[in-house]
């Protein structure tokens, strides 16, 4: 889990960055009369980036490996999901004059 998590980190960190980037760039951040339009979408970069760091910094600290990050399939359990689902699928569509 610790390459999911730090993956994921590292993306959310980008995208939070560039998020507070273009509100700052795109919208005003103070106006006459208050905050402007791009106060609560740089604070919300803010606080995303924030945890993105603390998410990767657990992920770094962290000693063992976790969880396996994606199932690996083994014991036949899909095999017995299968069996209920394709029947409903096989099912003729009804003619156009049904529907009429």
């Amino acid at each position: 889990m610790r390459n999911a998590d730090r993956l994921t980190a590292v993306l959310l960190l980008v995208f939070s960055a560039a998020f507070s980037a273009g509100a700052l760039k795109y919208y005003r951040w103070w106006g006459d009369d208050g905050p402007g339009s791009a106060f609560l979408p740089f604070w919300l970069g803010l606080v995303m980036a924030l945890l993105a760091l603390m998410l990767l910094v657990k992920s770094l600290r962290e000693k063992r490996p976790g969880a396996a990050w994606l199932p690996r399939g083994e014991g036949g359990s899909m095999r017995r999901r299968r069996g209920p689902v394709l029947p409903g699928i096989r099912k003729p569509m009804p003619r156009a004059s049904a529907f009429r």
